[in-house]
């Protein structure tokens, strides 16, 4: 009896052992699935979280202002100044409006005396100056013109232009406030005709500066860009060439003796005339003084 109590009871332990081994198990399942799932929100929620950028943060900065310049002279014969001049201009005109313009065109002097020159004034888109440069040179060579220089020059005009901003935003400020004391009458008379006077020198000082702040974003926008032609040849001598140039040496000889001649009268007459005059009055005195001598003799 005694013995089959004992086996009873271990078996119930050994059950009892298992069921704990069992449940244990069952718990570690358990927590390695939470963990596991845990994991994995963990993982979803990562991915789903903004991700951050891997270069610096972009810096806005502002561009600098600049107001440029172009300048380029050619040589060439004279009688192609004229033509490359107008092939120039022609050029400008195809580019359009919003690209080119011509503001300025000068050509003078004597083809026949190797004395021709000339100027082109254009207003160039800044984005399209360097390209309609490239154009001029290109047109030049083909008409055989020499390049004899070429120069860019650039003007910073941004503190110029920001400055000018806010003063037109202060002007503004003060002509409102001036108008409204205008309108609410308030103060003596010779206030409000002070304020009058102000508004209408506050009004000149905005219109003057946002004239200039339109010039200088011109400028910005369209560059200004010369074109300088002049001849480069020698025209050939021909017969009548010395005896020109002798005839002009030989008048610039003659003058140069007639002002002697001219120098010299102004200095020998009055002293020739006064030389006269003094013999004139010797004579006159000169019997008197031997017919006194002749009678002292006597």
């Amino acid at each position: 009896m005694k013995k089959a109590i004992l086996i009873a009871a271990s078996v119930l332990a050994l059950a009892a052992c298992a069921g704990g081994e069992q449940d244990q198990a069952s718990y570690e399942i358990t927590d390695s699935a939470e963990s596991a799932d845990a994991a994995a929100e963990m993982a979803s929620a990562d991915s789903e979280a903004p991700q951050l950028e891997s270069g610096p943060a972009a810096i806005p900065a502002s561009m600098p202002k600049l107001a440029y310049q172009y300048g380029y002279s050619y040589e060439l014969p004279s009688p192609e100044v004229s033509r490359l001049m107008r092939k120039h201009a022609d050029l400008c005109e195809k580019q359009g409006p919003t690209s080119c313009q011509i503001i300025g065109m000068n050509l003078s002097g004597n083809a026949d005396e190797n004395d021709m020159r000339g100027t082109l004034q254009l207003a160039v888109a800044a984005s399209h100056a360097r390209a309609v440069g490239a154009l001029l040179e290109d047109e030049a060579e083909n008409s055989g013109a020499e390049q004899v220089s070429a120069n860019i020059a650039a003007e910073e005009v941004s503190k110029k232009i920001v400055d000018t901003e806010a003063r037109i935003r202060s002007r503004t400020q003060l002509r409102e406030r001036l108008t409204e004391v205008l309108k609410t009458r308030r103060g003596s008379v010779e206030e409000l005709v002070a304020a009058e006077r102000q508004v209408a020198q506050v009004n000149e000082e905005i219109d003057q500066a946002r004239s200039w702040l339109k010039e200088t974003q011109g400028r910005v926008t369209f560059s200004k860009l010369d074109v300088n032609y002049s001849s480069s040849d020698v025209v050939a001598g021909s017969f009548i060439d010395p005896i020109k140039a002798a005839m002009g040496s030989m008048g610039s000889v003659l003058g140069t003796i007639v002002a002697i001649f001219m120098l010299l009268g102004a200095i020998v007459l009055p002293l020739g005339g006064a030389a006269l005059g003094i013999r004139a009055v010797a004579r006159k005195f000169r019997p008197t003084a031997e017919t006194a001598a002749a009678s002292t003799g006597t």
